[in-house]
């Protein structure tokens, strides 16, 4: 990813934070999950918390395609992310990932069935308030 691409993204997600992952891509409806981003890689990777019994999981399991959606009217910021998700269950990755405040507002989280989400994003769109289109910034050339 281009240095500069990789700045602009990070610094809609610092100020966004909260964003939709919608995975079921190719299911009516999709499934649509609110994640807290924990971690934005410098290689662009994004990491998340979830807990292994989650529908979010669930549907990773199925199929690793998946979308976020970081949306913030007010400062007039959307940036959309395509990419592959993988759940990960390593208990380094998660201490560092993880405080207490995670567990608060989820009440049927706990702990010892959290796991990491770690997103790799493949194309990434945004708002272009300037000219009111939305504009491609990242497309990542990918064979599965």
């Amino acid at each position: 990813m281009v240095k500069a691409t990789k700045n602009n993204i990070r610094n809609i997600i610092k100020k966004v934070q909260n964003p939709l992952l919608i995975t079921r891509l190719g299911y009516v409806p999709p499934h649509v999950s609110l994640l807290q981003t924990k971690k934005f890689e410098n290689n662009g990777d994004l990491w998340f918390l979830s807990d292994q019994y989650s529908v979010c999981n669930k549907d990773l399991i199925i199929s690793n395609e998946a979308m976020l959606i970081y949306n913030s009217p007010e400062l007039k910021l959307f940036l959309s992310l395509y990419g592959k998700a993988e759940i990960i269950d390593n208990h380094k990755r998660l201490k560092e990932l993880y405080n207490e405040e995670d567990i608060a507002y989820g009440k049927q989280r706990k702990k010892d069935t959290l796991t990491a989400i770690k997103f790799e994003i493949l194309k990434a769109d945004y708002w272009d308030n300037s000219n009111r289109e939305c504009n491609n910034i990242f497309t990542k050339d990918y064979i599965d």
